[in-house]
């Protein structure tokens, strides 16, 4: 498609052109309306959705704490997930560093892997332990956020007690 000057002045001045434009203005404005309608309906249902899940969790969570608070079991449950968390987080770190270095180790000393996708093995994989890593630190962060309130509430409820 050229964008001749004189092409594009014809092409404006046309009746023709204004007459298709102003129709397909008033038809996609006509369009719209029903399409918001639709969608203020289905954001409005999504979000009820979304308000309800998250109370719920809430509600789930405040009951966790506040049974890890009066059961020494359960407390020490959620301790042991913690340490499980902790553990895969360390895990992925290591090998996702791991792999980033072999990569560079490979790379420094020249070798080159038949059959084996570079980008794949230098880029993808490292990164991709390194997002799993950031998803564990923030199931890290829940867990040790509420073990620490399940003591809290612990230590004002029996206040000699250890820990």
């Amino acid at each position: 498609m050229t964008t001749d000057p004189t092409r594009l002045r014809e092409m404006l001045s046309s009746p023709d052109w204004w007459v298709a434009a102003i129709i397909a203005g008033l038809l996609m404005s006509v369009l719209a309306a029903y399409v918001k309608q639709g969608l203020d309906r289905l954001l409005a249902l999504s979000s009820k959705t979304w308000r309800d899940l998250r109370r719920s969790q809430k509600q789930d969570r405040t009951d966790r704490v506040a049974r890890a608070s009066e059961d020494p079991h359960f407390f020490m449950s959620l301790v042991a997930r913690e340490m499980r968390v902790r553990f895969r987080l360390i895990c992925y770190l290591v090998a996702g560093f791991g792999l980033h270095l072999f990569a560079i180790g490979l790379t420094l000393g020249g070798l080159k892997l038949e059959g084996l996708d570079s980008w794949f093995l230098y880029r993808a994989v490292p990164t991709i332990l390194l997002l799993l890593w950031t998803v564990e630190l923030w199931a890290l962060l829940h867990a040790r956020l509420q073990v620490s309130e399940a003591e809290g509430m612990r230590r004002e409820r029996h206040p000699r007690a250890t820990t």
